[in-house]
């Protein structure tokens, strides 16, 4: 193998034309492959930038994922605590229309009781409202009575002094 690159080298030495184009082929055989290899690593780092935006953007997006749960999960908790307080405020609500009710009742069986209590005054006063009216007839006969009387001993006095 030797004696074959000797001969070549021989070979290229004596055509210096096909000599500069072997050298131009080699040359641009050698800028081929650093050329490929400045792509290859280019293509690298911009897979490695893409790679690390990819990265950066999925963080981004859990990121953005967790604070949207944490509002859900903050928005799930003030419904909860709406409900809470709605019962709350619904079961003072109950409280205090039973209290209602029940100062209501007593009330209108106060005004029931007063109503009866002054039925039967009513009905006494009328009872003694007509036993004053007969009273007051009988005194008025007794009045009656004694005036006469009276004006009889007077009719007697002024006869037995004449």
């Amino acid at each position: 193998m030797e004696e074959a690159a000797v001969h070549t080298a021989d070979g290229l030495a004596a055509e210096p034309m096909l000599l500069a184009v072997v050298v131009i082929a080699v040359a641009l055989i050698v800028a081929a492959v650093l050329v490929s290899r400045e792509i290859r690593a280019a293509k690298d780092k911009q897979l490695e930038v893409e790679s690390n935006n990819n990265r950066e953007k999925l963080k981004l997006q859990r990121e953005v994922e967790m604070q949207r749960l944490e509002i859900d999960r903050d928005r799930e908790q003030h419904k909860i605590e709406d409900r809470q307080q709605r019962a709350k405020t619904d079961a003072e609500m109950m409280a205090l229309q039973r209290q209602t009710i029940e100062a209501s009742n007593r009330s209108t069986a106060a005004i029931e009781a007063m109503s009866r209590l002054m039925d039967t005054h009513n009905t006494r006063l009328e009872v003694s409202q007509d036993r004053s009216r007969a009273m007051g007839e009988q005194i008025q006969d007794v009045h009656a009575t004694v005036h006469a009387i009276d004006n009889n001993v007077q009719d007697l006095a002024d006869a037995l002094l004449k």
